[in-house]
This record gives C-alpha cells, sequence and structure tokens, in this order.
C-alpha cells in the first residue's frame, strides 16, 4: 500500500483481554500472604499456575477487569421507550426514597417532642435525690456471653 493522507477504514477480528492473577496462602494470623510464592508461566485467563518454595495450602486469585463503557452509544441510546425497566426501576427507587426519608423526619420529630426529664409520680419538692439510670443495649450473643 502506498502512503497516502486519505482515510480508509481497518476492521480487524482482535479481542483484548486484561487481568492480573496471584498466588496467596494463609499465615498463623489468618492472614493473605503472597512470599514464597510465583505465579508460573502457564498461567492463562482460566488457571493460575503456583510456584512454591515452601510446602503451605495455597490459593489462586485473578481479577478480570470490567469491558470499558462506551459513553456515546449509551447517550444515543437512553430513550425511555428502549429502556422502560431502567427508568421504572430508578423512579420507583427515587419515590421510596423520599417517602422513607420524609418518614424518618417524622419519626425524628417525634422523638424530639420525647425527649426531656420526666418526673416520677413519687416526686416531692423536698426530696434532693439524684438518680443515675444506665441502659445497656446488647446484641443478643453479648448478652449471653455475659450471662455464663
Amino acid at each position: 500500500l502506498p502512503i497516502t493522507d486519505e482515510p480508509f477504514n481497518f476492521t480487524s477480528n482482535y479481542e483484548l483481554r486484561i487481568y492480573t492473577s496471584g498466588c496467596y496462602y494463609l499465615d498463623k494470623n489468618n492472614n493473605w500472604k503472597s512470599d514464597g510464592l510465583i505465579v508460573g508461566s502457564l498461567t492463562n485467563l482460566y488457571e493460575t499456575e503456583c510456584l512454591s518454595t515452601h510446602l503451605t495450602t495455597f490459593a489462586g486469585g485473578f481479577i478480570v477487569l470490567p469491558a470499558p463503557i462506551n459513553w456515546s452509544y449509551v447517550f444515543e441510546n437512553a430513550d425511555f421507550m428502549k429502556n422502560k425497566t431502567v427508568y421504572l426501576t430508578m423512579i420507583f427507587t427515587s419515590i421510596i426514597y423520599i417517602i422513607l426519608m420524609i418518614y424518618a423526619r417524622f419519626k425524628d420529630k417525634k422523638d424530639f417532642e420525647k425527649l426531656g426529664v420526666t418526673p416520677l409520680a413519687d416526686n416531692n419538692k423536698s426530696d434532693h435525690y439524684y438518680y443515675q439510670i444506665l441502659v445497656f443495649l446488647l446484641v443478643k450473643e453479648q448478652m449471653q456471653e455475659q450471662i455464663q
């Protein structure tokens, strides 16, 4: 092909997959470590080869990066009729969120009205006693541990 400034279309059936792979083992403190382990040359998208210098149980892992988003395609096809489910889900979720925020604000106002000192029925003006009431809120497992 001669060198030219005229544009031309080039198409190719080419696919690029990017991933990272690693070999890890659990140490005595249950932390994942990779020292003494090397990712082998036979590692591919489906299998990880781990080469080890010690005899511990180890595992392999990999992360496949997500495909890039074609934003021009997304914005060209963003009309309501093609994406009813997406838009209705977003609208429904937003409405539920607003309703829950209004309900939470209403409950906060009720809690604020209840805030304050409540006089006891046997309270006399001549009494000079002070009481401290401690309230502990425990999870069920914590209560069972304290009982034992």
